[in-house]
């Protein structure tokens, strides 16, 4: 869903902020992904197309990496603290996009 498809139309400075919220969330994505052999942590990818910003990693395993573990399920491979990387990362994107959008 993009802020259009809401009815709002964002300014020159709405979309700057939330631009830098998506290059960060992509940063941080990096920083706390795991690493065995590295391979998917350099395919990750952030492309804006028309009104919309897109973070993803197109390998395979990588949402079982994004999720974390699930009872015997997933990955062993999480961040120190075996905090899910997806829930940490979005919800500072979310606190940073609500403090400078609101």
């Amino acid at each position: 869903m993009t802020w259009k498809q809401l009815g709002k139309t964002l300014d020159v400075n709405q979309e700057r902020i939330v631009g830098n919220a998506a290059q960060t969330f992509h940063a941080d994505i990096i920083s706390a992904w795991p690493v065995d052999t590295g391979y998917s942590k350099l395919q990750w990818q952030i492309n804006k197309d028309s009104d919309t910003w897109t973070v993803k990693n197109p390998v395979k395993y990588s949402g079982i990496l994004f999720v974390g573990r699930v009872g015997n399920r997933g990955s062993n491979q999480l961040p120190s603290g075996g905090y899910p990387i997806y829930k940490a990362n979005i919800l500072k994107m979310n606190r940073d996009l609500k403090a400078n959008l609101l």
